[in-house]
């Protein structure tokens, strides 16, 4: 199920969600069988919605062709002062808060059966990334109740099987964690135990989103492809 509610107003439930593309090339939306939109479907400008959607068996609203390409304008990340360090977690708990918002290399969690966690906690924390994510097998990311991540990152994210990057009670407020792509060609490989909330604008990036429950958000990808549990609902 692709669906819409409104995280501002829980008594807001009639919220429509359209999908889309730029793209005019065929398969460019594949929905499998037994998948409901509520919403329409359109491709590209100029695009044919009957070879451009791939549809096997999916409900939708209209199937259309674009009228205009819509605009994806580059982020460039905040002024934030030089670390000059990875942030690392191996067989260990870090917890980094406001005071650490900062630029640094990569961030490495975990390694081989060693647990690492890096705990989000004590407010608002801003980071920007210039190289890469890697969270090892039993590595996590956890953005703990009452804080938030805004995440920045020139390189790639790469999750390894039973990682986890979320929330550590995913609310319907998808906020808390905000992930923007800043590089030129990217790819995303994040993963969740359970329901995951976020907002992620990457028009540079490919992105695979594995969730063990729901999805609450958004995505703004280059390409992308959802591996859930659960529905995807757009705030």
């Amino acid at each position: 199920l692709v669906d819409g509610y409104n995280s501002l107003d829980s008594l807001d439930t009639d919220v429509d969600v359209d999908i889309a593309t730029q793209s005019t090339a065929d398969s460019s939306i594949v929905l499998n069988s037994g998948v409901t939109v509520k919403g329409d479907v359109t491709v590209g400008v100029g695009g044919d919605p009957d070879t451009a959607i791939k549809d096997l068996g999916a409900t939708t609203g209209d199937q259309l062709s674009g009228i205009v390409e819509e605009s994806l304008p580059q982020i460039t990340p905040p002024a934030l002062p030089d670390m000059g360090v990875d942030i690392t977690a191996t067989g260990e708990i870090v917890t980094i808060g406001p005071a650490d918002s900062g630029q640094y290399g990569n961030i490495k969690l975990a390694s081989k059966n060693e647990v690492g966690v890096l705990e989000i906690a004590g407010g608002d924390v801003v980071l920007y990334i210039t190289g890469n994510i890697d969270v090892g097998q039993l590595g996590e990311i956890v953005i703990k109740d009452d804080s938030s991540l805004t995440l920045y990152i020139d390189g790639d994210i790469h999750c390894r099987n039973n990682s986890s990057i979320n929330n550590e009670t995913p609310p319907e407020d998808p906020t808390n964690f905000q992930l923007y792509g800043t590089g030129e060609k990217q790819f995303f490989d994040i993963k969740a135990k359970s329901a995951w909330s976020g907002v992620i604008y990457a028009p540079n990036a490919d992105i695979d989103l594995y969730a063990g429950g729901d999805f609450y958000g958004s995505i703004v990808s280059n390409n992308f492809e959802l591996k859930s549990g659960g529905n995807y609902y757009y705030d």
